[in-house]
């Protein structure tokens, strides 16, 4: 069958897909002998193995692209497929037939899981910073849970991205919850409950580092409430 007849027909345009196939099984097989020394049976086990080979399994169809090397055109020269009416010579390929339809392979993209990325928002948005990440398991087929951070443009200068000694709120949006809340009450619900320890865990070295206490003032000034 050509591509032409498949689109007249409503047909999938197709070819058969086989398959050798091969087969091992082990079997535990009990039995009894006799020991020479106690001169008593026991028990033993033997191990049976059985292989099975079939070649040339028929395990379904698939869809063919046309002009691939699969294709029933290929055998074909320009002139052949025009002259017996089986193709148009300004068709390109490189597409299937569903049922008569025509159907193309679309390119997807899709954020990766498991990465933090980080955009810079701009006006009118109340946010300049915003983080987020998608978790999820390794081999788990639950969906992923987006977790994502957004810090709150300064009053001062609206139209600029805050620097890192900026005082700027920090929020936090989980899953289930759509209000975002604030990133300091939200360690403390997770048990981190002074200021000390939340800085302990956000910064690598609290003590020292200058910017990131600053950047965090905000933060834990607004959450004094809790």
């Amino acid at each position: 069958m050509f591509p032409h007849e498949s689109r007249i027909r409503n047909l999938t345009y197709s070819t058969e897909l086989y398959a050798d196939i091969s087969f091992s099984q082990k079997e535990m097989d009990d039995y009894y002998e006799e020991n020479p020394v106690t001169q008593q049976r026991e028990k033993k086990v033997k191990q049976v193995i059985k292989e099975f080979k079939k070649e040339k399994v028929f395990i379904g169809k698939v869809p063919v692209m046309l002009r691939s090397k699969f294709c029933q055109l290929k055998k074909f020269n320009e002139m052949q497929r025009v002259k017996n009416g089986k193709d148009c010579s300004f068709d390109q390929g490189g597409y299937f037939i569903i049922n008569g339809s025509e159907k193309v392979i679309v390119a997807q993209e899709r954020m990766g899981n498991n990465q933090v990325n980080v955009f810079a928002k701009k006006p009118p948005s109340k946010y300049s910073w915003q983080a987020e990440i998608r978790s999820q398991a390794e081999q788990s087929n639950r969906p992923p849970q987006l977790f994502t951070m957004q810090m709150k443009s300064n009053q001062k200068s609206k139209n600029t991205a805050p620097g890192p000694r900026e005082n700027s709120s920090i929020y936090c949006t989980i899953p289930l919850i759509r209000e975002p809340i604030p990133l300091v009450i939200l360690f403390r619900a997770l048990n981190c409950v002074t200021d000390k320890l939340i800085l302990n865990r956000i910064c690598f070295d609290c003590p020292d580092d200058a910017d990131m206490r600053e950047a965090l003032r905000a933060s834990l000034e607004e959450a004094k409430i809790i």
